[in-house]
């Protein structure tokens, strides 16, 4: 309820067209505490039903669903903790889509649709999927960040770093904050190439997960037995009123290949803060953050191969002229970006939706469909 998919399905939801779509939103755990709850609260608002049906079987849930009679019944999870995709299985709903929380085909017969863009799944991806693809024009990933948040001065920076245990604002601290499942033993071992090749005073940011607590230890014990002790830096997560601006703090977000960040670069681009990533060579979870720097026009964050982007990060963090005018390409363009835009991505939804609806309504079947824009988006 309370994830980052969550968060952002809420913000997105207050932005639809009252005059174009009608939401009712549906919740399925049991058991919740308080920041669930808190978050349920923001969604009452924002949408105009709530109905929480955690506590039915699946095929209550189900029935439920099918008397309010939505028209297009979105999953949100897929497979991932909490989800209960079993009530999608009765088809309660016409039209049945996946979209944002798993990054992934469902491989279900009972949903028709997912929502990708041309760079995290390209066309000739589509075999992939069981769905068919439901097409963006930008980055079909929505999340937290709005693009403007507020910078911190300097002196504000050099506070929080002192405060968490970072190195000070003139020592580069790379980051990657991604959950520790992501980091495989190739890119590792790429970033610790980097660190070799850097001065000293480079730190390694990384968050200390509380489901994944030996995750630090064994981290910091590879990069020890690789002659860089001392170089990563764990601090808890961020508190909630700096989700998004404390990740401002880092210079530059290493990503991880095989799974990218998803939510987290765009936060972390709209902190202002550039993501360097390199696309794994399956579609979607590991093309998503391309998906989202490519968005903004930053062709030389998405490296090619992981010769390059070993090279490039280290050619950013030694050249500290070229990591500033990386930077002052992102803030250029990060306010106002169609990526950043929750009104403009809830009105490209809705047009597939409706694309969708008007498929099925009159062919009772499914099909790709693409959203175009008349306008490209700036920069």
């Amino acid at each position: 309820a309370g994830s980052a998919v969550g968060r952002a399905l809420g913000s997105g939801i207050a932005r639809h067209s009252r005059d174009v779509v009608e939401v009712t939103c549906y919740g399925l755990r049991n058991q919740r505490d308080a920041n669930d709850r808190s978050y349920e609260g923001g969604l009452r608002v924002t949408c105009e039903h709530f109905v929480q049906l955690g506590k039915l079987s699946d095929y209550d849930a189900a029935l439920a669903i099918n008397r309010f009679g939505n028209q297009v019944l979105v999953n949100m999870n897929g497979y991932t903790a909490s989800a209960r995709t079993e009530i999608f299985a009765y088809s309660p709903s016409p039209v049945q889509v996946l979209m944002q929380g798993y990054a992934g085909t469902s491989g279900a017969p009972f949903l028709s649709h997912t929502l990708v863009d041309s760079v995290q799944s390209p066309p000739e991806s589509a075999h992939f999927y069981s769905e068919k693809l439901q097409m963006l024009p930008v980055s079909a990933f929505r999340g937290e960040g709005d693009g403007d948040e507020p910078l911190m001065s300097e002196g504000e920076r050099g506070r929080r770093r002192r405060g968490l245990g970072l190195p000070p604002p003139e020592h580069t601290l790379i980051a990657n904050l991604n959950r520790p499942f992501k980091v495989e033993p190739r890119v590792f071992g790429l970033w610790m190439d980097v660190l070799s090749r850097v001065s000293n005073d480079t730190k390694l940011w990384m968050f200390r997960w509380p489901e994944a607590l030996l995750a630090e230890r064994n981290f910091q014990t590879e990069a020890a037995g690789r002659g860089l002790p001392g170089r990563l830096v764990f601090t808890d997560l961020l508190p909630s009123d700096m989700r998004i601006t404390g990740k401002g703090l880092a210079d530059l977000f290493l990503d991880t290949p095989e799974y990218n960040a998803h939510g987290t670069a765009t936060e972390v681009l709209s902190a202002g803060v550039p993501v360097l990533t390199l696309p794994g060579g399956k579609p979607h979870s590991s093309r998503v953050a391309a998906s989202v720097v490519l968005s903004l026009g930053i062709t030389e964050l998405v490296c090619r191969t992981p010769d390059e982007y070993r090279d490039t990060a280290i050619r950013l963090i030694n050249t500290k002229g070229a990591l500033r005018a990386v930077r002052g390409k992102l803030l250029a363009v990060r306010q106002g970006h169609p990526l950043f835009d929750r009104r403009w991505w809830a009105s490209r939804l809705e047009r597939t939706f409706a694309m969708i609806w008007d498929v099925a309504s009159a062919v009772g079947g499914a099909m790709h469909v693409v959203a175009a824009d008349t306008k490209p988006p700036p920069g």
